[in-house]
């Protein structure tokens, strides 16, 4: 008996134990977050992304979209006028694109690398820009504007920190880039290509700066380039980088209309890199091309090239001031 009574009350005092009222602690002003454990760290914040990874693309709106990048961007000034010109793929030497660059972008007012912000709808500066574009069916499509020539355009040019942004919204076209550019490069230049399993890889050898042309010899003229500045004799280039020694008829019957002459073309034709002379039985070719000539004006657009074997070699481009000896 006495056992069922102590048991009796241990389950009384069990069952109000259970039931009393929880009573819940007030919670401070200011609550201290929970703090992460060592095995619950912050979570990294996620990172920004660089300039040249966001929005590179150009859109003919209902025709074609295509992801961009730039491969090289050209930069030059003549006159007080900067023209840029925006590669989207690779290039040897200006040449390559010249005419052809996708976006050409001239500005008065301003030194090449110098920051500025176009607005095209309400810029007073002076400037013309043209986009170059192709589809995967190599359609062409051409869009042009100017301070003068805006009707129905959004869009700015910037360039600041070595950033280049570029946005523009004409008729069906929408283009967006954002890229980086750790150096403009010059119109002239001679490039060596060396190639490589996925891209050709380019190294400046030296910067032409002065041009020769001596056709004084009735049977071989010679091109002469160095790259000190303000060469106009043959003697002054006894130490010239580039010499292009070619049969005197290709002078008129291809430098002069704007065509190559090439190894192919004249086998005793041949090129002088850096003291060592290439002729077309030990190297991949080579040829030389007049882009312009004017005599009068005494300025050329010299294109050369040098091929060591498939894919490498040599580019040269020079546009400036020529002498001319005979």
């Amino acid at each position: 008996m006495k056992l069922f009574r102590f048991l009796m009350l241990a389950i009384v005092a069990t069952l109000f134990i259970a039931c009393e009222p929880t009573v819940e602690k007030p919670l401070p002003d200011n609550p201290t977050p929970e703090q992460p454990t060592p095995d619950d760290p912050t979570p990294e914040p996620e990172p920004v992304p660089e300039p040249e990874q966001v929005g590179n693309f150009f859109e003919i709106k209902d025709i074609y979209k295509a992801d961009i990048t730039a491969d090289s961007v050209y930069a030059h000034c003549d006159d007080e006028i900067t023209t840029y010109l925006i590669c989207y793929g690779r290039c040897k030497t200006l040449a390559y694109i010249e005419d052809v660059a996708n976006v050409r972008l001239s500005i008065e007012g301003y030194g090449v690398g110098e920051a500025f912000d176009i607005d095209f709808a309400t810029s007073d500066k002076s400037f013309t820009i043209s986009v170059l574009l192709y589809d995967k069916q190599y359609n062409v499509y051409e869009y042009k504007l100017s301070n003068e020539n805006r009707d129905d355009v959004e869009g700015r040019f910037t360039l600041k920190d070595g950033v280049i942004s570029l946005k523009l919204s004409l008729g069906d076209l929408l283009l967006e880039n954002y890229f980086k550019v750790d150096a403009f490069r010059s119109v002239n230049e001679c490039t060596e290509i060396i190639p490589d399993t996925s891209e050709d890889i380019y190294a400046q050898l030296f910067t032409p700066a002065s041009v020769v042309l001596d056709n004084r010899d009735a049977s071989t003229h010679y091109i002469y380039v160095s790259s000190k500045e303000g060469i106009t004799t043959v003697e002054g280039m006894a130490d010239a980088e580039y010499i292009v020694a070619y049969p005197s008829e290709g002078w008129a019957d291809k430098l002069l209309k704007g065509n190559f002459v090439a190894g192919g073309s004249y086998p005793t034709m041949t090129i002088t890199l850096n003291g060592k002379t290439y002729s077309k039985s030990d190297c991949g070719g080579f040829n030389c091309q007049f882009k312009a000539y004017d005599a009068d004006r005494g300025v050329i657009k010299l294109n050369s090239n040098l091929y060591y074997s498939e894919g490498g070699g040599v580019a040269l481009y020079y546009d400036g001031a020529v002498t001319l000896i005979e």
